[in-house]
């Protein structure tokens, strides 16, 4: 098992140095109640049976980032927690999955990657491994092949694979007492006997709004002209922050940023 060198291994988490899980992002506000509840459901605890989360919610309502920075908290506070971040989109196989997992936990070559990281995992005695399995409906070949038929860089999958993928992360979470299982998905998902827990995300509350857009934009923003963007957002993290975020427009040698049109409109007729 690979581990993180230096002094600072403690406060750094196990396998740190493998892990693809990327740090919070630094706009983040809110969903304090969420997270807590996903920490409560993934930390080992006597009466506590949860070996499955899944953050649930409409499309641009944080799930990615609510569940890094959950399992961010939770690595960056025990030296004996290591984090697999996947993001879906880029799985391909069942063998895939194996692959992308055992490279972020092992530094040396496994020979048959999803029988023998099946095992290993299984068998884990120290680490407390979570599994963040981000986007996980891209997996549903329904919904891959819609995205591939728009962007021919999306590799499709088709339902056998999906099934493999399913029984392979089942199998693992219900046979070991070590590894949880953090999901976000905007479709629902269930995971069969791992007494798997849903914290559902809902629209941002109008403060929380207000404090994105000022994380977003970086620059002063009318308090009046900020609530009325935060409304025109129904609450919606991703509709936020695209309308937050400055864009790029080229003028000759100089690039200038300015706001994006809907906060230009409401500027304008304000």
């Amino acid at each position: 098992m690979a581990q993180t060198m230096g002094s600072d291994f403690k406060k750094e988490g196990a396998c740190r140095g493998l892990s693809n899980l990327p740090r919070p992002s630094r706009k983040f506000v809110n969903r304090n109640q969420e997270i807590e509840d996903i920490k409560k459901h993934l930390l080992p605890h006597p009466e506590n049976d949860c070996s499955c989360v899944l953050v649930h919610g409409a499309v641009g309502m944080g799930k990615t980032a609510t569940a890094i920075k959950a399992a961010n908290e939770i690595r960056d506070n025990d030296d004996n927690t290591a984090v697999v971040y996947i993001n879906c989109n880029v799985v391909n196989s069942c063998d895939d999955l194996a692959v992308k997992i055992s490279q972020q936990i092992y530094d040396f070559p496994l020979n048959e990657f999803t029988a023998e990281i099946k095992r290993r995992l299984i068998s884990e005695k120290d680490l407390l491994i979570i599994l963040l399995l981000d986007k996980f409906q891209s997996l549903d070949p329904l919904h891959r092949n819609e995205e591939a038929n728009m962007n021919p860089e999306i590799t499709r999958i088709d339902q056998t694979e999906e099934l493999k993928v399913k029984k392979f992360i089942t199998e693992i979470i219900t046979a070991s007492t070590k590894v949880k299982l953090l999901v976000t998905s905007s479709v629902w998902a269930c995971f069969p006997e791992t007494c798997q827990q849903t914290v559902r995300l809902d629209p941002l509350e109008e403060s929380a709004s207000f404090e994105l857009l000022k994380n977003t934009f970086n620059r002063q923003l009318d308090v009046e002209i900020a609530y009325k963007i935060a409304g025109f957002c129904d609450g919606i993290p991703l509709a936020l922050i695209s309308l937050a975020r400055p864009s790029t427009r080229s003028c000759g040698n100089d690039d200038q940023r300015q706001p994006r049109g809907k906060i230009q409109e409401i500027h304008t007729n304000s």
